[in-house]
């Protein structure tokens, strides 16, 4: 039901099942001499921005009917919230939109809000919670990065169509070459998207090429010493994610 490259909140999937996804599809394109062209792209305030009525008609395409979802529109909806500063309180205003926060629920709805932004994507992308990422291996560099900006064009209307908003100041593009290739991206989402040489993702800090190397999978900063294989890459991400994860078994 939910799509199965979301991450978060959910039984079986971490961070450390997405990156270990992500690393492996980074660097097969780069043992096969092909670029990767990222993008990561940030909601402007996610969670409080999910519109109670959409959610309700989203919650019931993925099959919730009846006292169910009875239920969850009570949860939701006819909810109040009022502001307190020194004592003195605001008038009670009606909260419109937002999944509570603190509750069990509130995550498990908002991925259900944002379930099918998948749909826009051909290329690969990856969600924990919020936190998106769409990539597409560069066999043909004019026809995918066409296809790569038409993906973006697509999910601008998606998020006009649920009332999100792409935090464009956070949004950004990276390219995944060798040491040797200078080249930069041109990706447009209402504006041209920053592109960028390192971005922290899922606190891990990618770069677009280990300098003094021909290979160039990212590289991560965790611990700090340099790795010259793909095995070493790979025994410092595990490093990494013991660090920064909770793996049950």
């Amino acid at each position: 039901m939910i799509n199965k490259n979301q991450c978060g909140f959910l039984q079986g999937r971490s961070t450390t099942t997405q990156l270990l996804s992500t690393i492996h599809d980074f660097a097969k394109s780069r043992n096969s001499s092909y670029a990767t062209d990222v993008i990561f792209l940030d909601l402007a305030k996610a969670f409080d921005s999910v519109a109670h009525e959409h959610l309700l008609i989203k919650l019931r395409s993925l099959g919730l009917e009846g006292n169910l979802l009875n239920w969850l529109r009570h949860f939701l909806t006819c909810r109040k919230q009022r502001v307190v500063v020194r004592g003195t309180f605001s008038e009670w205003a009606p909260v419109v939109s937002g999944t509570p926060q603190g509750t069990i629920l509130g995550p498990i709805l908002f991925v259900s809000y944002i379930n099918d932004i998948a749909d826009c994507v051909s290329s690969n992308i990856k969600l924990y919670a919020d936190d998106t990422k769409i990539y597409r291996e560069l066999r043909n560099l004019t026809s995918d990065k066409q296809m790569l900006q038409s993906e973006l064009d697509c999910l601008s209307h998606w998020a006009n169509t649920w009332q999100l908003r792409f935090n464009k100041e956070k949004c950004e593009a990276m390219r995944i070459t060798h040491s040797h290739d200078n080249s930069s991206t041109d990706y447009t989402l209402g504006t041209t998207l920053k592109d960028v040489k390192s971005f922290k993702d899922l606190e891990l800090k990618f770069q677009t090429t280990s300098p003094g190397h021909n290979t160039s999978v990212p590289k991560l900063t965790k611990p700090t010493r340099s790795w010259d294989t793909l095995g070493g890459l790979l025994e410092q991400l595990i490093q990494v994610l013991f660090h920064c994860s909770t793996i049950h078994w």
